[in-house]
């Protein structure tokens, strides 16, 4: 009998410690697309400014790529961001997170983003869209548990070296329903159709990054 309401007890408890997170944050709906940053350069250039719309980001470049160049494209003109990455030794790791000092974002629901691969030089010089599959790796807040969603970008009409042939923007994927409640998003690429030239490496591009932050009142 004891044991019954002991138990009885604690699932209270729970309930109530639930109940009370619940009245204590505030779901907030953004679209990160980066057009609210003034006087950015065509070519990658300092990261955006961190903390933005409630994520803090971590190796990312800003970029406003000339609307139809040869190279990838912003979803919502002109600014996207980027992120530098090589397939076997990452120049950095990129990381979206709502961990940092004075942050007020208990957790975050991933929606949608639009991305996609180009190849181009080390110094991060813009360049021609190629085929990639880019791993989406989200971290929990609650728990740390870590789920994955693999996003397929792919660039149709190509030349004989296997780059686009023509201005090409990044695509929507949606996220899963997994994809809630993160402390983290990290996002690396899987493979990567880049042209047998030297000196060029696989690298991202984002924009309208969808999500909702769970903000503690």
């Amino acid at each position: 009998m004891r044991s019954a309401i002991t138990l009885a007890s604690l699932y209270l408890s729970v309930c109530a410690i639930s109940a009370i997170a619940v009245q204590d944050t505030t779901s907030v709906k953004y679209v990160a697309n980066f057009e609210d940053i003034p006087n950015v350069n065509p070519v990658i250039g300092f990261a955006p400014s961190t903390p933005y719309k409630g994520l803090a980001y971590t190796a990312f470049g800003l970029g406003a790529p000339v609307s139809g160049a040869i190279t990838i494209q912003a979803s919502s003109k002109p600014n996207a961001i980027f992120a530098p990455y090589l397939l076997t030794d990452p120049i950095a790791k990129p990381e979206i997170s709502s961990s940092y000092s004075g942050s007020n974002v208990v957790s975050f629901d991933m929606k949608s983003v639009a991305s996609g691969c180009y190849a181009a030089t080390q110094n991060g010089a813009l360049a021609p869209a190629i085929s990639c599959t880019i791993r989406y790796t989200g971290t929990k807040a609650a728990t740390g548990e870590e789920v994955t969603f693999d996003a397929l970008f792919l660039v149709k009409k190509l030349n004989a070296a296997g780059v686009s042939l023509g201005p090409e923007p990044v695509q929507t994927q949606v996220f899963p329903a997994r994809f809630s409640g993160l402390k983290s998003l990290k996002p690396r690429i899987l493979t990567a159709a880049l042209p047998a030239v030297g000196g060029l490496t696989a690298q991202m591009a984002f924009d309208d990054i969808t999500y909702t932050a769970n903000v503690r009142k």
